[in-house]
């Protein structure tokens, strides 16, 4: 039922087609990636990657969950949690993988034309 809930998922319900996705995960919540800093990814965050495809006339999809070697433990998890529930959205469809900065699969890499680390990341929310 969160899925459903997650504004982030509904340009993939609604697109129903092959196409490249990511998401930052920014206090908690997924945020849109814009499409120009596609393989540009902050040390400091956790990210979300789906990759829509056909294969034999069927849409499937491999998802994957990258960690900032500086990121923190609230942040993965979040796009740990994210990555699951997408998943649960698209009927149990995707592959999951999960990322680590400098250790990205050969699958992740070929999404891009090249991956590019950039220090720091988005800013903490502190509790008041």
């Amino acid at each position: 039922e969160s899925a459903e809930k997650e504004p982030a998922w509904k340009p993939v319900l609604e697109a129903q087609k092959p196409q490249l996705y990511v998401w930052r995960i920014e206090n908690f919540k997924v945020v849109e990636w814009p499409r120009d800093l596609y393989g540009k990814f902050y040390s400091g965050d956790s990210y979300i990657i789906l990759n829509a495809y056909m294969e034999a006339d069927k849409l499937c999809y491999d998802v994957h969950f990258w960690i900032g070697k500086e990121s923190t433990a609230d942040e993965y998890g979040t796009a740990a949690y994210k990555t699951v529930e997408l998943d649960t959205l698209l009927d149990d469809l995707p592959v999951q993988h999960r990322e680590v900065q400098g250790h990205e699969s050969a699958l992740m890499r070929s999404y891009f034309p090249e991956i590019t680390y950039l220090a720091g990341g988005c800013p903490a929310v502190s509790a008041t």
